[in-house]
Order: structure tokens, then C-alpha cells, then sequence
């Protein structure tokens, strides 16, 4: 048993199995969740405790497994002030900064790409149309010798990972 975000005890339940899969589609028992208002609703009780994730409600807890982040950014925008903001799948919309973005590593090749985090270590994946829009502001910085894209998000200034003499 644990404690829910009410405070109220959750019995953990093995009943269904739900993913989250790579392209940030949500499946039951192996089928696809079609219903986008159902996966919005279950998006908003999805927490992650380390490295697990759980649908809580006041009476149960039910794993979830996530192939890589639960959301994908799937559009991105800057507002006047050059503040980028995404939004996710779910309808969630984020302002990025240095504090809530990282580059995820995607596999054995070492290619990587951003992450922001949505809330309480949800994190949201940038979609390839988001990634390139980001590539597209990007601007090249030489930082001590080693070259690197960085964008800029209102006074934040986020690394979309290093130059390689070899990309040339």
C-alpha cells in the first residue's frame, strides 16, 4: 500500500495493463486507446515515483509502462518575448526553461533529443516537427573550443546537444 496524492492509502492493482509507447500512444491490455478524452483524463492521474509510473486515485494505483516519456511535445511556439512553450498530447502546455529541459539520450548511437518536463517529473519528448522548429531557432555557440546549437527561450539558454568535427 501507499499513500495517493490525497493522502489517502492506495491499494497497488495488477488488474490491466496499461503502456505508454514511444509515439506517446496509450494501450490497455495490448490495444490501442483510441478515446483522446480518456487518455487526457488518465494523463492527469498518472504520477511517477522514481523510475515507475502509477495511475492513482484515492482507492487504487495501477503501473503504467513507459517506453521512453509519457508526453510528446507535439507543437512548439515563441511568443514575443522569445519565450518557447510546447504542447503535449494531452493538451498540456508548458513555458521551457533551463530548469524543466534536458537532452535525452534515445539510444546506443548517442543522437539525443529535448525533453521538458510537464509536471512532477512527467516528462514530454519533442516530436520531430517541435525538434526541427527548435533546430530552425537554434544558433551555433562556441563554448570554450567545443561547439554547440543552443536555442534561447526568454533568458534561458538550452543546449540542443554538441557539434561533432564530423557533421560538417
Amino acid at each position: 500500500m501507499s499513500r495517493s496524492h490525497s493522502g489517502e492509502t492506495a491499494e497497488i492493482c495488477l488488474k490491466g495493463h496499461f503502456h505508454i509507447a514511444r509515439d506517446g500512444s496509450w494501450h490497455h491490455e495490448g490495444r490501442p486507446i483510441h478515446r483522446q478524452a480518456l487518455v487526457k483524463l488518465f494523463s492527469t492521474i498518472l504520477k511517477r515515483e522514481g523510475d515507475r509510473y502509477f495511475l492513482v486515485t484515492p482507492g487504487e494505483k495501477v503501473p503504467v509502462s513507459v517506453a521512453c516519456c509519457p508526453f510528446i511535445a507535439v507543437s512548439t511556439w515563441r511568443d514575443d518575448n522569445q519565450q518557447i512553450f510546447i504542447r503535449t498530447n494531452v493538451d498540456d502546455v508548458v513555458a521551457v526553461n533551463a530548469n524543466n529541459t534536458q537532452l535525452h539520450v534515445l539510444d546506443e548511437s548517442g543522437q539525443s533529443i529535448p525533453k521538458a518536463e510537464v509536471r512532477d517529473g512527467l516528462f514530454a519528448l519533442l516530436s520531430r516537427n517541435a525538434y526541427y522548429q527548435w533546430v530552425e531557432w537554434a544558433k551555433i555557440k562556441d563554448n570554450n573550443g567545443v561547439l554547440e546549437f543552443v536555442v534561447h527561450s526568454g533568458n534561458n539558454e538550452i543546449s540542443l546537444g554538441h557539434i561533432h568535427e564530423n557533421s560538417f
